[in-house]
């Protein structure tokens, strides 16, 4: 049981950590970028969740344990394909161990990945759209397990620091995952994403409550990012 926790904590962390195109932004000015002329590209009709082939993002990543990293990918789309009457958009990255497929319609965000041949493990990361307080929660099963995704809109009026630059109309969503255990309601792990306009996501914190107290499994954050 203890292995397939950290299973799905694996798996949490990589679908949600592995969106979010970037334009670029100077870590030693602070200055906000423009839109380099490119708003009209249907990639960023999804205001808080512009993903684009070609775009390029930069994250520090912290963890409890272990130095901290500085993660640099380019995405690039490889297809489109049908899933549950949707279309997703399927994209590869250099350093993951899987593609990725994404939706967003209505400011409505699903992303899944297959862990697996015949597992696939889907979630609705963000309904932008949705007031503060709108809740939702996706269902997944592993190994005959059934975890829960339950998420909550904090916020939608934050102004967020991330190293040095200030977003405004930041949303902030709260994950709670749990499973079913012994009859018990098991929370295993809590997340908060914050997602900024015309950005995507600018930084996460995640914690393991495996051992029964929050154990830091990722603080990330938005270094620069580029979105051609």
């Amino acid at each position: 049981m203890y292995r397939t926790i950290k299973l799905m904590l694996f798996i949490s962390l990589f679908i949600i950590s592995i969106f979010s195109c970037q334009k670029e932004i100077s870590s030693d000015n602070g200055l906000l970028p423009t839109n380099n002329g490119n708003d009209s590209t249907n990639c960023k009709a999804c205001t808080y969740y512009p993903y684009c082939t070609g775009s390029t993002y930069t994250y520090v990543d912290t963890t409890a344990s272990g130095p901290v990293n500085t993660s640099a990918t380019t995405i690039t789309y490889v297809s489109d394909t049908t899933v549950d009457g949707k279309v997703y958009q399927r994209f590869s990255a250099p350093g993951t161990s899987a593609d990725s497929y994404h939706n967003c319609t209505a400011g409505v965000t699903s992303v899944f990945a297959f862990t697996a041949p015949t597992n696939r493990v889907t979630t609705t990361i963000l309904k932008a759209n949705e007031p503060v307080g709108a809740t939702w929660t996706d269902v997944n099963m592993n190994a005959g397990q059934a975890f829960n995704y339950d998420w909550e809109i904090v916020s939608k009026t934050l102004s967020r620091t991330v190293l040095g630059v200030t977003f405004n109309s930041v949303i902030h969503v709260h994950l709670s995952t749990n499973l079913d255990f012994l009859g018990s309601n098991l929370v295993v792990a809590e997340s908060d994403y914050y997602f900024a306009p015309n950005v995507g996501l600018i930084e996460n914190l995640s914690f393991d409550l495996t051992s029964g107290f929050p154990v830091l499994s990722l603080h990330r954050v938005l270094q620069s990012f580029y979105i051609p």
